[in-house]
């Protein structure tokens, strides 16, 4: 997910990553937050799907 809003992984820490999105250097560019923020809903969305396959593992 984070690779197709063009984020970048940091560290994998335990069982949270934490990570960025570099586009966001430009503060004056409010579309690449609206994305950033996005993505984050994109990704607590998919976090129940995630567990159930892990879960399954």
């Amino acid at each position: 997910m984070l690779k197709k809003c063009n984020g970048k992984v940091i560290k994998n820490i335990g069982d949270c990553l934490l990570f960025y999105f570099p586009k966001t250097t430009d503060v004056n560019n409010i579309n690449v937050f609206i994305e950033a923020i996005e993505c984050c809903f994109k990704i607590l969305d998919e976090r129940h799907n995630l567990n159930q396959e892990l879960s399954k593992q």
